[in-house]
């Protein structure tokens, strides 16, 4: 039996020690790139949130430059409107002597560029009814005009007092705001668009960014790709926005501010390079996963050989004994080993040793033939109890020295009992047959002895199930001289037929 035990411990390096370092590595691999996966995902999502905060934060600080730029204008019109002078003065007043109007004209119109000085407004001036103006009118205004500039604007105030337009007749180069100060007097205020590029410029700098200045009617006023004039794109999900508002989509962040007068700034980052970066590393570390969970199956397969797919393998190595037929006992460690792996929950199973105890007395009385039929004879029995016909394909039976043999039966049925009963009977009638087993030409008996253990009620492992068959068998081999053992976990409790 020691030589079967060195046997065993060296397979167990060379053969199982390979296929569950294989097993283990390739598993850690699986894992390692389902994590690697996992942890991409989550600092694309963690560098999305920081892209989206960093954006807020920017479009926060242009809605109150823009804003302010705004504010700043309609404060400098409310002081024109409320002026004692301006709210007096009627130009369409025909009593008016044509001089006393002229020098009013002239003192508002000096009153209206003092207070222009406050910024560089392209338009600052009030419109009367009759179309006379006081203050400053830009040429390019007048242009846009009819000849009857008065009913021109107020048809572009819709009947409000206090309106802000862009793109007259399509023009964008100027946005205005409009203030009714009485039945026949409205003031006019514009600033050049291009002046929002000032309160733009740190956002126009960065990468894949891009910003658009929407009026209520979702025309683009100021965009940094320069497509002003245009209806804002159909893939912006603001454009119906009442309220200040974030959303990242995975391609990209869009953020959109609405100022108090209703206008709206958009700031768009483009995020799609980082996305097909991610996904690119998601889906390679998820083929990479799947690939070594597809060699970990295959590799499983071939080192198993009780493995449909690897049956023709298996085959292949399982070296025999010469003399009996018999598995050899590297072999037959193998398959055991791989058997009590891979049986399933409830199973019965016997592993059970035979020794010849008058092996060594054979060969000085008799010679060696005699010796070689003593092990035919004994390796016969075993084999037409447990490994012919049907038996073969469950029941494993190995030659693991010169007078030594290892039994590996399966027992397994729904009744647990029944099961348990008929691994008895079995050991039973094995020792039984064996004390038949006699020499030729009746030179006497050949006298063997048995040690048996039960999976799982003596052990699940395969190496303690082997070394309590082992005691089992030194037991029965010393206190009894032939018979037969059959472990117990809780108390040595032994049978023996005589």
């Amino acid at each position: 039996m020691e030589n079967f035990g060195e046997a065993r411990s060296e397979n167990k390096i060379n053969t199982r020690k390979i296929k569950f370092t294989a097993v283990g590595v390739l598993l850690i691999a699986a894992v390692c790139f389902c994590v690697l996966s996992v942890c991409a995902w989550r600092h694309f999502n963690a560098m999305t949130d920081s892209q989206a905060k960093l954006l807020i934060t920017a479009a926060e600080q242009m809605e109150i430059s823009v804003g302010e730029r705004f504010e700043k204008l309609e404060r400098a019109g409310s002081i024109v409107t409320s002026d004692p002078l301006v709210l007096s003065f009627n130009a369409t007043d025909e009593k008016l002597d044509r001089y006393e109007k002229n020098v009013t004209l002239n003192e508002i119109t000096e009153f209206i560029d003092k207070i222009s000085l406050m910024d560089s407004y392209c338009d600052f001036a009030l419109i009367y009814k009759n179309n006379e103006s006081a203050g400053r009118l830009s040429s390019g205004t007048e242009k846009l005009m009819t000849s009857d500039s008065y009913s021109f604007i107020s048809s572009l105030m819709n009947g409000e007092g206090s309106v802000w337009v862009a793109g007259v007749n399509n023009d964008f180069k100027r946005i205005y705001h409009l203030r009714r100060v009485n039945d026949s007097t409205v003031f006019v205020s514009s600033f050049f668009t291009s002046e929002l590029s000032e309160l733009f410029a740190d956002e126009r700098q960065r990468e894949n960014s891009e910003i658009y200045f929407t009026a209520p009617d979702n025309r683009i006023v100021y965009s940094s790709e320069g497509n002003t004039g245009e209806t804002l794109d159909s893939d912006h999900i603001y454009d119906e926005a009442a309220e200040s508002c974030t959303v990242v989509d995975g391609q990209k962040i869009e953020c959109v501010r609405v100022l108090k007068n209703g206008w709206k700034l958009f700031c768009e980052l483009d995020n799609s390079s980082a996305v097909r970066v991610y996904r690119k590393t998601a889906v390679i570390s998820a083929v990479m996963a799947a690939a070594a969970i597809v060699i970990l199956i295959l590799c499983s397969s071939l080192l198993d050989p009780q493995s449909g797919s690897a049956k023709g393998l298996a085959a292949a190595h399982k070296a025999v004994d010469k003399l009996t037929g018999l598995y050899s006992a590297e072999t037959a460690e193998n398959l055991i080993a791989d058997k009590i792996e891979t049986c399933i929950s409830g199973s019965t199973l016997m592993l059970a040793l035979v020794k010849v105890i008058n092996f060594e007395l054979i060969p000085h009385s008799f010679g060696a033939e005699e010796t070689e039929k003593a092990i035919l004879t004994v390796s016969q029995t075993i084999r037409e109890m447990y490994s012919d016909g049907e038996n073969d394909k469950k029941n494993i039976v190995g030659r693991t020295g010169e007078n030594e043999f290892i039994i590996f039966a399966d027992f397994t049925q729904y009744d647990l009992f029944k099961a348990h009963d008929d691994l008895m009977e079995s050991v039973k009638e094995l020792d039984r047959r064996l004390s038949l087993c006699e020499l030729t030409s009746d030179r006497g008996m050949i006298k063997c002895a048995v040690g048996a253990a039960v999976y799982p009620d003596s052990s699940a492992d395969y190496d303690d199930l082997y070394e309590c068959a082992k005691q089992s068998l030194d037991e029965a081999e010393k206190k009894y001289g032939s018979g037969y053992v059959i472990y117990r976990r809780s108390e040595a409790k032994e049978e023996q037929l005589r």
